[in-house]
């Protein structure tokens, strides 16, 4: 069995180290963006000799006695062809090629050709072929080929090409852990795939559901229904005035109508210059309109084909996660008009109006230009730059569900000029210009793009997104074409908790100000939970018990 890591972070040494990764400090700590990767997948090469079991680490055969199939073996190599590992250097490790491929059980667990002796029939499968996969294109930094697992042969997603294995993800029945695995060539939806859980080492089977992963479906296609929702805020006449919100909800409204031909009837938009009180950003106004971007004018709640929108412009927050559930700890917040006497609406309240409820088939793309927007939508996925990452503690949906967002959970979104300066917000201009400007465009190019306009205008913020499905990054971005299901599983998985840790606003920001005037201030509720004080402008702890 492969050893623990040394820290007691509860994953796994990664190949001959102590350590999973480089950056792990032991419970509840960061670990390195490909570390949750190399932990669930056991990448090898088989064996040269042709015996159907695993290479012995770098090794090229699986141990010294073998001479190929049917022949002996040395009397430790079944318990060696157990042990997961991935070769210092190797596929997401940081250093050389492409990750090698791991290893399935094949249908009825009948053994596959050349696998005799091998436990449970476990057998290698052939490393991507030139033209899908890996093969297709050289892997992106550390050796990881962007927007697929380690050892993909297509991407996700997408159905295999003939003669070639599709990659599927799995999910351990026992400790819950997500780790990818490969479908020998021929399988046939609805047979029974398994394999040994790279984390707690126990056999664990999926039942091949096709293409989709969400039982094979076909997508809809009848009419589709499109609906906006865009929200604009300056705070005005408040010290954390903002003068680009407004202007950022117009541009989104022009973009939609515009450029994508969306019509007018589905858009409804809610700003501080709305003299209607009705179209008042008000806490109690946003979720009303999110209830109805979901569930429509019929209330019958969204249907498969459905495109839908939601675009944020205005101050974000953080408040204390409960539960712990958050890697740092908080909750993010968006903050209505009426903030001082309704309160906030957090990244939970968000989710469960506006993505637990969306089927498959269902595609709703978010834009968050506010402060502490990376995980806006508590979204499983986060794209890396990369590869995708999944999030601490992830619910899994099986709609389409994609968040772009100003910045990171931990990062201050900026208007374009100053942050309570003039123009729009940084996120919504360079979203609208990439898309104005380019006709076609893929993932990679749309992020690339978003994050030049960013570096142009001397701005420290990247473009984050987040997503509900992992997909291949070369795909073309659109606002109407959806991922199926990929997830195994719809819910929450709990894995760890974590402290609060609030980022602290910046030294003279008003909304800070105003935050703490009203006891919302994340970093003083903080302070004050863990029974520290402000004394004199000095942080001062309690040193004496009372």
């Amino acid at each position: 069995m492969h050893p623990a890591c040394e820290k007691g972070c509860g994953r796994p040494a990664f190949g001959a180290f102590s350590t999973c990764c480089t950056r792990c400090r032991g419970p509840g700590s960061a670990h390195s963006d490909d570390c949750a990767a190399k932990c669930a997948v056991a990448p090898r090469l088989p064996c040269e000799k042709g015996c159907g079991r695993p290479a012995y680490r770098q090794f090229k055969t699986c141990c010294t006695r073998c001479k190929g199939p049917g022949g002996s073996h040395a009397d430790d190599c079944l318990d060696k062809c157990k042990e997961p590992f991935a070769a210092p250097g190797s596929g997401g490790g940081g250093g050389g090629g492409a990750p090698k491929p791991p290893f399935v059980l094949p249908p009825g667990g009948a053994g596959y050709p050349g696998g005799a002796g091998y436990p449970g029939g476990l057998a290698p499968a052939a490393p991507g072929a030139p033209g899908h996969g890996y093969g297709a294109r050289p892997p992106g930094p550390g050796g990881m080929a962007p927007g697929a697992f380690p050892g993909a042969g297509v991407p996700l997603g997408g159905a295999p090409p003939t003669g070639s294995s599709l990659m599927v993800k799995a999910r351990c029945s026992h400790c819950g852990v997500a780790f990818p695995i490969m479908v020998p060539p021929g399988t046939r939806p609805g047979a029974r795939i398994g394999a040994d859980c790279p984390a707690c080492h126990r056999p664990t089977e999926i039942s091949l559901s096709g293409p989709s992963g969400g039982g094979g479906k076909p997508p809809p296609t009848g009419a589709r229904r499109f609906r906006a929702l865009l929200v604009g805020i300056n705070y005005r006449g408040t010290r954390a005035e903002l003068r680009g919100c407004c202007e950022d909800v117009k541009n989104i409204y022009q973009l939609l109508t515009q450029t994508c031909g969306w019509p007018a009837d589905g858009i409804r938009i809610l700003t501080d210059e709305e003299h209607d009180p009705r179209r008042q950003p008000t806490k109690r106004n946003i979720e009303a309109n999110l209830h109805w971007l979901v569930n429509g004018d019929e209330r019958h709640g969204a249907r498969p084909g459905d495109v839908l929108f939601f675009h944020f412009s205005g101050h974000g927050s953080q408040k204390e996660d409960p539960h712990g559930l958050e890697e740092d700890g908080m909750n993010e917040t968006v903050l209505p008009v009426d903030f001082q006497t309704a309160g906030m609406i957090t990244d939970d309240d968000l989710t469960e109006i506006v993505v637990r409820p969306l089927p498959e088939f269902v595609k709703l793309t978010a834009i968050f230009d506010c402060c502490h927007s990376g995980t806006g939508l508590d979204l499983p996925y986060k794209h890396t730059g990369r590869g995708w990452r999944m999030e601490a503690n992830p619910y899994f949906h099986a709609c389409d569900v994609q968040l772009f967002s100003g910045c990171e959970d931990d990062a201050t979104s900026a208007d374009v000029s100053t942050k309570y300066g003039k123009a729009g917000g940084a996120m919504t201009s360079a979203f609208c210009d990439v898309l104005r400007a380019k006709g076609s465009i893929t993932y990679i190019e749309l992020m690339s793009l978003l994050t030049r306009q960013m570096q142009e205008k001397r701005f420290s913020q990247r473009p984050q997104l987040t997503s509900s499905q992992q997909f291949n990054f070369d795909r073309a971005f659109t606002l109407s074409d959806f991922v199926p299901n990929q997830n195994t599983q719809i819910g929450r998985v709990v894995t760890q908790r974590f402290p609060p840790r609030p980022r602290p606003f910046a030294a003279g920001d008003p909304l800070g100000g105003m935050l703490s005037d009203l006891g919302m201030n994340p970093t003083t509720a903080a302070l004050a939970a863990a029974g520290i004080g402000l004394v004199g402008g000095w942080l001062m702890g309690k040193l004496l018990g009372d």
